[in-house]
């Protein structure tokens, strides 16, 4: 231009430059966006990347590594020691390594096969300066199937790189497996001056403490210059390789005519023909590394411009040979095995620039808009630090937690671990046994990697830091943009999602539209889990975030799936997440074809808007939720009816104790209820031990004695004594009747079939519990019931007023030998008035009543509407409810029974007023005079006595 300088035409001239330079980049950038994009539409519905189930092609024999050695003494060993059975942590037989000589100057040590005793081969190649053919004659001679392939033999390895490839050819019948390459040093190795490259990585390696941590070689290593995009997602090559014989006997191996000196762009061209074959299965293991030694190789030594120049070569003979100079890798791989924070933190400039640039100005705003939103305007100014402080911590005030978590640990009777939502959604996942499972929320990764099968995962800002333990594909977008994508989502998720976790973005609106749309995707009777429901204090649930810990308005997405899907089973747990309680709801039955909630969204969006699902405060968020026992945690997953029985509105609980052996998943559960039973109790207990009950292993059934506030219990270690897989549960006094401390036990129950002995004075025949378990026989609507017996001359309620006390049948039972034949009770007892009819009649009531616990949740256990004292009539409530429910089977138990020790108790006194009281109370509940059930019944030998 006119009247321009030359300083300004120069100045010109290099930003036109720089502009064209922008454009070719931003051109380059959307070419390999719009190859990724076909080519992840091509291959969505590949079978290749579905792991087969059970087993992938065999059983696992080996692993054969063909590495190629060309001068390199001293870096071949350390490479040597990387593939070392010991270092690798597997079995001396499981890897063999095939040594190829390129024709080096000077010949390999004589005792290094005695040195790495896995090296079963040493080949020569000479007259041939690519490694071509010295890879496909090491190729030729490995003995094992599996192969792991390095074309430079300069390459250290990562210790999991052989376990995983083992667990791969389980999963895959074709896999492609790529061990991301990375450089050893602080910098490019082709840019630094070293004149002993060896002794400096020699220093530096045993600073980091190599060979003993290998996952150290991460802390110093550096993305390798062909790696264009700098993340081992979209590298395009590997320099460990490992892969199958058959995929090479189908696909080829090396190309012989890559015959330049380092193999030119080989490696690279089968790494791109294998990865994109569509019978193949292409996965990164991106917790591992190969780490490149620098050797002052083909193109490491050379200086930058005769290295483009050199690079320029190869690409002419790739284009000669393939008829493209593209190199290209557009397959979205499968992850796999444990993702390292170490792999997030490896250098380079421009792409850790830009983000950290990103990270900083996004951390920033968050900071000055949570600073205004909280009134804290007047802060000084964030400033910068090398030291790692919690976000949340800064830009938000911390909520102190109420210290719930020991108290609820208490209530439902378990160690404080086990209330972690981390805990409970590992126990859902080996509960449902997905076959895919699907996340929303994947922030670091924690919950993601408790997936044992194929997963997916959405999350616009994911970082992972945690062990992914199966093949994962991640999507970094909102779900809402997921969803949109119809045709993706039919190749991702179309075989069905078995378990789904939602844990997105944390409002009301958010949450119901993830819920439609997963549903969606589920498969018929799938399980769909949420977070966050069940927030601790106020604050916590406020649409607009003021605090650390959070949960948003989640919650409201229980009471709307319990209005609007009754189809479907809510159930909501407390949990914690680290001191805070914040709860998990668990989903069942989901149903892809229901259209409810989006039939009805503008209804229930004005429900919403007209607060009908607030709460105004804690007590209420609890009562809506109806939190239940944290050990119907399975029946939860499994889509079976939880216990609700008024217990899940969890009670104060004074204490709970455990005995030694306890099992952790019984057949059966006993419920004892104990009130001011310090000598009955040890007693009971003890014909319910397992020393004493016969046909019944001990690790079948627990017994959970409730103690039902009690003014003198009984003593503690005398019951754990007597029984130790007992569970003690103490309620605070104040209630007379025990109908809820009976759901308390039910509710706390563990086992398939519950026992209910609303009287702890009652002692057991030998026989019970194996006889009431083969009379239900696995059946759902079976009653199995015992005969009543009270101990002495006459039914106590007589033998009281004729001198009967605790006295006469303390010296009756030590005469008895009841303690070495359980049957002999029956000699010093008889029939009480309510099995007054026999061993043929059906009983007014049963002591001891065996139901499957779904039977148990149906008739919605003991009615605690009975508040008298002793409960009133609300055993022979339960019992005539449970014979007489449609479909019911009644079996009595002929030969053993259950015996009354005289305690004083409500029934067992002569006092005709108060049963007058209990008659009025049912009448009032259940709006007649009691009646004893009229329903058939089986009567059922002791089994011994059918024997006979």
């Amino acid at each position: 231009m006119a009247g321009e300088t030359k300083a300004e035409r120069e100045i010109r001239r290099l930003r036109a430059h720089i502009d064209a330079l922008e454009a070719e980049r931003d051109r380059l950038k959307q070419r390999d966006w719009n190859y990724q994009a076909i080519f992840d539409r091509v291959t969505g519905t590949l079978e290749a990347d579905r792991p087969r189930l059970p087993a992938g092609p065999g059983r696992f024999e080996g692993i054969s590594f063909v590495v190629v050695h060309y001068d390199i003494p001293r870096q071949i060993e350390r490479t040597l020691h990387s593939l070392s059975p010991a270092y690798q942590g597997v079995e001396a037989g499981d890897i063999e390594v095939v040594l190829v000589d390129n024709g080096s100057p000077a010949p390999l040590p004589e005792d290094l096969q005695a040195r790495f005793p896995q090296v079963s081969r040493i080949l020569t190649v000479t007259g041939h300066p690519s490694p071509v053919e010295a890879l496909n004659r090491g190729i030729a001679a490995a003995r094992f199937d599996m192969l792991g392939l390095m074309i430079d033999g300069a390459h250290i390895l990562s210790p999991g790189v052989v376990g995983n490839a083992r667990a791969l050819w389980h999963l895959f019948d074709n896999p492609v497996i790529s061990v991301p390459q990375y450089m050893l040093g602080r910098e490019s190795q082709g840019l630094t001056r070293q004149t002993d490259a060896f002794a400096a990585e020699e220093a530096a390696l045993a600073e980091l403490g190599w060979p003993e941590d290998g996952y150290r070689l991460f802390d110093h290593a550096v993305f390798p210059g062909e790696d264009y995009h700098r993340t081992y997602t979209e590298a395009i090559e590997t320099n460990c390789l490992i892969t199958t014989r058959a995929v090479l006997d189908r696909c080829g191996a090396f190309d012989p005519r890559y015959d330049e000196p380092g193999g030119g762009f080989a490696n690279l061209e089968i790494f791109s023909r294998l990865i994109h074959d569509p019978l193949n299965s292409y996965v990164v293991l991106p917790g591992e590394g190969s780490f490149h030694q620098d050797h002052r190789g083909t193109t490491t030594q050379r200086a930058p411009e005769d290295r483009s120049r050199l690079v320029a070569e190869y690409r002419k003979r790739h284009a000669e040979v393939t008829g493209s100079e593209a190199i290209l890798n557009a397959r979205s791989p499968i992850l796999y095995g444990k993702t390292r924070r170490l792999t997030q933190r490896i250098p380079t400039i421009s792409r850790d620039y830009g983000r950290a640039s990103h990270r900083l100005q996004r951390e920033l705003a968050d900071i000055y808009v949570a600073r205004v939103r909280s009134g804290r305007t007047q802060d000084a100014p964030p400033r910068l630090t090398t030291g790692k402080i919690s976000q949340e911590d800064i830009a938000r005030p911390r909520l102190a937690p109420l210290g719930l978590l020991p108290e609820a640990a208490r209530r439902h009777g378990v160690d404080k671990d086990v209330l972690s939502y981390l805990n409970c959604l590992k126990q859902v996942h080996a509960t449902t046994r997905p076959r895919l499972y699907f996340e929303i929320g994947v922030n670091t990764g924690t919950s993601l990697a408790l997936a044992r099968c194929p997963a997916v995962g959405v999350d616009p800002e994911f970082t992972i830091d945690s062990a992914l333990r199966a093949p994962t594909r991640l999507f970094r977008q909102t779900s809402d943009d997921f969803f949109a994508d119809t045709a993706r989502c039919d190749k991702v998720l179309g075989q069905g999602v078995d378990l789904a976790f939602i844990d997105g973005m944390h409002l009301s609106d958010f949450v119901l539209r993830d819920f439609v749309e997963t549903e969606k995707w589920m498969r018929p009777g799938g399980v769909i889990l949420f977070d966050d429901v069940l927030p601790e204090q106020m604050e916590m649930l406020d649409r607009d975030r003021r605090f650390n810990a959070w949960t948003g308005d989640v919650y409201k997405i229980v009471p709307v799936l319990r209005r609007y899907r009754p189809d479907l089973q809510v159930t909501v747990f407390e949990t914690f997440i680290g001191p805070y309680r914040k709860g998990l709801a668990v989903v069942s039955g989901a149903d892809p074809e229901n259209r409810v909630l989006e039939d009805r969204a503008d209804e229930i969006a004005a429900a919403m808007a007209r607060g009908d699902f607030d709460v105004a405060d804690i007590a209420g968020l609890d009562a809506m939720m109806r939190p239940a026992p944290i050990g119907q945690l399975v029946a939860a997953a499994e889509g079976r009816p939880g216990n609700d029985l008024g217990a899940a509105l969890a009670a104060p609980v004074a204490d709970t104790r455990t005995g030694p052996n306890v099992p952790a998943d019984p057949i059966l559960s006993v419920v004892v209820v104990a009130y001011n039973m310090a000598r009955e109790l040890p007693r009971t207990l003890q014909s319910l031990s397992p020393a004493h009950q016969e046909g019944i292993a001990a690790g079948d059934y627990e017994i959970i004695v409730v103690d039902n506030g009690s003014s003198a219990p009984a003593d503690v270690a005398a019951c754990l004594a007597a029984a130790p897989n007992m569970r003690l549960i103490t309620l605070p006094p104040g209630r007379v009747s025990p109908c809820h401390a009976v759901n308390v036990g039910l509710a706390a129950a563990r086992g398939t079939y519950l026992a209910a002995c609303i009287d702890g004075a009652r002692m057991a025949s030998p026989g019970l519990l194996a006889g009431a378990l083969a009379a239900i026989d696995g059946d759902t609507r079976t009653v199995a019931g015992s005969f009543g017996l009270h101990l002495g001359p006459k039914p106590q309620q007589d033998s009281v007023a004729e001198g009967y006390d605790t006295a006469t049948e303390d010296a009756m039972l030590a005469q008895s030998g009841w303690e070495e034949d359980g049957y002999r009770l029956f000699d010093v007892s008889v029939m009480g008035k309510s099995s007054a009819g026999g061993w043929d009649a059906l009983p007014a009531e049963s002591n001891a009543i065996f139901l499957h616990r779904d039977f148990w949740q149906v008739l919605n256990g003991f009615d605690e509407g009975f508040a008298s004292p002793g409960g009133g009539f609300s055993n022979l409530d339960l019992w005539k409810r449970a014979c007489e429910f449609p479909g019911a089977r009644v079996r009595m138990l002929k030969g053993e029974g259950t015996f009354h020790q005289i305690h004083g108790g409500t029934t067992t006194r002569p006092d005709h007023q108060l049963r007058k009281v209990f008659q009025q109370e049912y009448a009032v509940l259940r709006g007649e005079r009691f009646k004893r059930p009229e329903v058939e019944a089986e009567f059922l030998p002791r089994r011994d006595m059918a024997a006979e």
